[in-house]
C-alpha cells in the first residue's frame, strides 16, 4: 500500500501519525472491527477518525499515550516477529491486541482508548472523519433524523442546510 492509500477523499496526509504510526492504527482498527459481510473499520474511515480526534490541540496528553502505545505494539511485533505490527498476519495481531485487552495496566488502557475510538469512528458523525457515507448507521439500521449527521456547523453550534 503506498502514501496514496493514507489519503482521505478530499484531504492531506494524517495530521497526527507517522506513515508508519498510521499504518499500524489501520492495521489495529481492522482487527477490532474487521470486514465481513459489513463494512470493516478502514472502510468507515475509522483510521481518519482517530487521526482527527488526536490532533485537536485539547487532546494532546491522549495523543502522547497514545503515540507512546503504538511505539510499545511495534516494539513487540518487532521483538516477536522482526516486523512491524501491521506486517504481522492477522492471526498475530488478534493474539497480540487479546494479550494486551488483558495485560498490564498500561496495555489495557491503550486497547481501551483503541476500542473506545474505533467504535466512535465507526458509529459518530461523519463530520468527525470516520462513519464514511453513514455506512456505520446503515449497517446497525440507524436513520438519522434532522439535523442530519454531518450538517452541523459545530463552530457556529447551528445546522445549516445544503443548496442554501
Amino acid at each position: 500500500r503506498g502514501a496514496a492509500a493514507l489519503v482521505p477523499l478530499g484531504g492531506g496526509p494524517p495530521k497526527t501519525f507517522s506513515h508508519e504510526e498510521f499504518l499500524t492504527v489501520r492495521a489495529a482498527v481492522e482487527r477490532i472491527m474487521p470486514k465481513d459481510e459489513d463494512p470493516g473499520a478502514n472502510d468507515l474511515g475509522v483510521p481518519f477518525y482517530v487521526d482527527n480526534q488526536l490532533a485537536d490541540p485539547d487532546l494532546e496528553e491522549w495523543k502522547k499515550a497514545f503515540l507512546g502505545g503504538l511505539r510499545v505494539l511495534n516494539r513487540q511485533a518487532k521483538k516477536q516477529s522482526n516486523m512491524l505490527f501491521h506486517q504481522l498476519s492477522t492471526e498475530e495481531q488478534d493474539q497480540m491486541l487479546a494479550r494486551w485487552q488483558a495485560g498490564a495496566s498500561g496495555e489495557q488502557r491503550f486497547f481501551g482508548v483503541l476500542m473506545n475510538l474505533t467504535v466512535e469512528g465507526a458509529f459518530g458523525d461523519p463530520s468527525h472523519g470516520g462513519n464514511k457515507d453513514g455506512a456505520g448507521f446503515r449497517m446497525v439500521g440507524f436513520e438519522p433524523g434532522p439535523p442530519r449527521p454531518g450538517l452541523m456547523d459545530h463552530r457556529a453550534g447551528h445546522a445549516h442546510s445544503k443548496g442554501g
